[in-house]
């Protein structure tokens, strides 16, 4: 899935408050000043109905002038004059303003000229403050997305170089494939080659890849990899070079400098991704609520049934490859997972996932309970609010089941694995093909959707009521 990129004011909403705060500020010690100037001088309605109508022509004048943009790339002499700038454009206003609603002459000089002073060294002081911790905050986070470049060796350096300059762009530069010659092991511009053409596929499956920036030229090679990438769920950005009226949710983009064409299987506001968030953290918090009243009941019959931890965990696959631990009320006896190769004959789906009609490592009583009313699911709420999981998403594969994916399997990786989903509540015991399961969540994908969320959800609730469709 890609989120699309927010408008630069709305993205940098926390600078436009920030400025509006140093502004109130200033006007604040301006007005100050003008009293300790001038003890007769004393505080009008009017001085308040001014100040409100600096803020909304300073907010206004920002927002039309998109003074947010690349503002984290900016140096201090250029925040320097955009600061400047910014203000000379609300204070002409302001004045004509004044002149228009007749007013100026109520409006003291001193506190307006004082505050377009200190202003511009607050504003200027703030901005460059949070700009150190965001840019501090960007490079440590290690939860970028990860960005793999493909692209000839003679355009591959000037790429990487342009990308470098922009240090604080949302996602990391990963690795680059080479395609028209072996480089690998090689670096370009501190940027490592992972590959050469032929390792393309075998990288890509093996790896973490949530964007691909393709700068190949054009033809029958870049229309394969295009496929290939949107196959595994792999968000891709395209010269424009290429015919792309084919491809699936084409936006215009500017990527490291370069105008691309993007494609994806599924493209997202951030607005929708925030609200999926917020709807994750309640529900987590609810379950986990939930779930330490079941802890009462659950952990002393899992004991009893077999002396041991009372929760399971296991190494799962995330979004695009990403590993996390795992967490279920335990519901087997604790070499489950040993005993699993020995019973791979009698695995019910086609061998990349497992499920076996009266599992004999499952506990005796308390075991088959907790599974038939899946009780055994809610310390996954904690995976919720950690952020591996969602409520919806696609089932997490083990590590062994991951290892043997096709790359059509992949795509089911690009969205958030989730504690329900699409196949959990079209009957999941009675669907024995994992293909039908890889179908169900690509449906889930391509088409999801805030209310297609909550309508799983509210099937999920009535399944586990009902027991329909659990073991």
């Amino acid at each position: 899935m890609y989120k699309k990129a927010l408008k630069s004011w709305v993205k940098h909403f926390d600078f436009l408050l920030g400025d509006l705060l140093a502004l109130s500020l200033s006007y604040g010690v301006a007005l100050w000043v003008r009293l300790q100037l001038d003890y007769e001088f004393t505080w009008q309605p009017v001085l308040e109905v001014q100040w409100l109508v600096l803020l909304v022509i300073y907010a206004l004048c920002a927002v039309a002038t998109s003074a947010y943009k690349n503002i984290i790339r900016r140096d201090r002499w250029m925040e320097l004059r955009a600061v400047f700038t910014l203000l000379i454009e609300t204070y002409a206003i302001f004045t004509i303003y004044l002149y228009l609603v007749q007013l100026g002459y109520v409006f003291s000089r001193i506190i307006y000229g004082l505050t377009g002073l200190i202003a511009f060294f607050v504003i200027y002081a703030v901005r460059i403050l949070w700009k150190r911790f965001l840019r501090l905050k960007i490079l440590q986070n290690h939860e970028l997305p990860q960005m793999l470049l493909i692209a000839n060796v003679e355009t591959a350096e000037q790429i990487v170089s342009e990308f470098n300059k922009r240090a604080y762009d949302m996602f990391e530069l990963s690795g680059v494939i080479i395609m028209d010659k072996d480089c690998k092991g090689e670096e370009i511009a501190g940027v490592p080659v992972v590959a050469n053409r032929d390792g393309l596929e075998d990288y890509l499956m093996e790896n973490v890849v949530d964007e691909a920036y393709l700068s190949v030229g054009s033809g029958a090679l870049q229309n394969r990899i295009v496929d290939f990438l949107l196959e595994l769920g792999v968000v891709v950005h395209i010269c424009l070079l290429m015919n792309t009226e084919r491809l699936p949710n084409r936006m215009m983009e500017r990527i490291g400098g370069h105008m691309v064409v993007t494609s994806s299987n599924q493209v997202a506001s951030v607005w929708q991704l925030w609200l999926k968030r917020a709807i994750d953290i309640v529900g987590a918090l609810v379950g986990l609520a939930i779930t330490g009243v079941l802890w009462l009941f659950v952990a002393p019959a899992i004991r009893k049934a077999d002396p041991g931890p009372v929760f399971y965990t296991q190494e799962r696959i995330g979004k695009n490859g990403r590993p996390f631990r795992l967490y279920k009320f335990r519901s087997m006896y604790q070499d489950a997972d040993r005993r699993k190769t020995e019973l791979m004959a009698d695995n019910e789906m086609d061998g990349l996932m497992f499920k076996i009609e009266d599992d004999p490592r499952i506990l005796p009583g308390i075991g088959a309970l907790i599974r038939r009313t899946s009780i055994d699911e809610f310390p996954q709420f904690y995976n919720v609010l950690k952020g591996d999981m969602s409520l919806v998403g696609t089932r997490p594969p083990t590590v062994d089941e991951y290892q043997r994916y096709s790359p059509h399997h992949k795509m089911r990786l690009s969205f958030k694995p989730g504690i329900t989903g699409l196949w959990q509540v079209s009957g999941r015991n009675n669907i024995t093909d994992f293909e039908e399961v890889v179908r169900l969540d690509s449906e889930y994908i391509r088409n999801w959707s805030i209310f297609l969320d909550l309508r799983i959800l509210c099937k999920t609730v009535v399944v586990v009521l009902t027991g329909d469709g659990a073991k």
